[in-house]
């Protein structure tokens, strides 16, 4: 696989962004780019149980800053944008 072919791909999950919920654009970014829940959780440093329960959308407190920065930076997505879709699966949650 070639870095434009990853990127082509990715650029398609990133997209459909509008359409997908915080952790299926979490877990089709990671599916793109081809690379284990373990390999997404050590690149951004945190814990795979933690990330897992991003991908399915089940957390109690909405990630935190650091948090969705790591994830923006391994996945190259606006933390910012990131953020706002946390904050639609966690509206009655607190933030960590």
């Amino acid at each position: 696989m070639t870095l434009e072919f990853l990127e082509e791909r990715l650029a398609h999950v990133i997209a459909a962004m509008d359409h997908l919920t915080f952790g299926q654009l979490l877990r089709g970014c990671r599916e793109c780019l081809g690379i284990k829940l373990k390999a997404a959780a050590d690149f951004a440093k945190m814990d795979e149980t933690r990330l897992r329960n991003m991908e399915t959308n089940n957390f109690i407190f909405v990630p935190s800053l650091t948090e969705m920065t790591a994830i923006a930076d391994v996945y190259g997505l606006d933390v910012d944008k990131l953020f706002f879709k946390a904050r639609k699966v966690g509206d009655t949650r607190r933030v960590a």
